[in-house]
């Protein structure tokens, strides 16, 4: 299958896979009306079948030097939209330091050019092999999670869990959410340093939350049973 996405989309928005399989001109008919799709540049790419798609959060100083924040883990729906992050990424030490090292020879070489302020490098595991796809020199969708986890925690180390586009019901509104998040026991409690975060209010049939644990399955049980209260399933 091929891959399609417009150059300037964020996030997988504006990405499109084609099956090989079936008639390419006809599965182009369908989108070539869409915004965007006639007027930007459009970059074609083999769809690769991933394990994961890792990412390394890094921020270049005023001073020109590089610092490596974060290696997480990006959530993807569809297989090519991000929806939210797994921090830490959990992955071998031998992989983590590739990627830290990669990360680390493009930072200074962008510094080189006078680049400041975050970027990352997405990566994806396919077939065992690690793969550097792209690198978005902005703050991205992962900064979020990992500010909020140092500045409601004092920097004390937690598993992350964030979910930027969780489907709930369209009259959904944040009273209701955080009720629901308090009569569950999942609201972020200050003294522990755990808890969910409403990341961004209920909208439209979307909403984001932030989860920080003090271990992966205590942060995975908190957004299960945030998805098993919220999660609108018959859209």
């Amino acid at each position: 299958s091929l891959m399609l996405r417009i150059a300037r989309a964020a996030g997988g928005l504006g990405n499109l896979i084609l099956d090989e399989n079936d008639d390419i001109e006809t599965q182009l008919g369908a989108v070539m009306d869409a915004p965007g799709w006639r007027t930007e540049v459009v970059v074609i790419s083999r769809f690769l079948d991933v394990d994961d798609s890792p990412s390394t959060l890094a921020f270049i100083d005023i001073d020109g030097s590089v610092e490596i924040l974060a290696d997480s883990i990006q959530i993807l729906e569809g297989g090519s939209t991000y929806v939210g992050s797994r921090f830490p990424s959990g992955l071998d030490e031998d992989t983590i330091t590739l990627m830290r090292e990669w990360t680390m020879r493009y930072g200074r070489h962008v510094s080189s050019l006078g680049g400041r302020g975050y970027f990352n490098i997405d990566w994806v595991r396919s077939k065992r092999r690690l793969l550097a796809i792209e690198s978005n020199f902005r703050r991205t969708a992962a900064v979020h999670p990992e500010e909020m986890r140092k500045r409601m925690c004092n920097g004390h180390k937690r598993v992350v869990r964030s979910h930027d586009a969780l489907h709930v019901k369209h009259d959904l509104d944040f009273k209701e959410v955080h009720q629901r998040f308090n009569a569950g026991g999942l609201l972020f409690d200050k003294r522990r340093c755990t808890g969910a975060v409403i990341s961004i209010p209920p909208e439209k049939g979307s909403m984001g939350y932030v989860v920080m644990a003090t271990n992966a399955t205590e942060a995975n049980e908190m957004a299960a049973a945030i998805h098993r209260l919220l999660e609108n399933n018959d859209r």
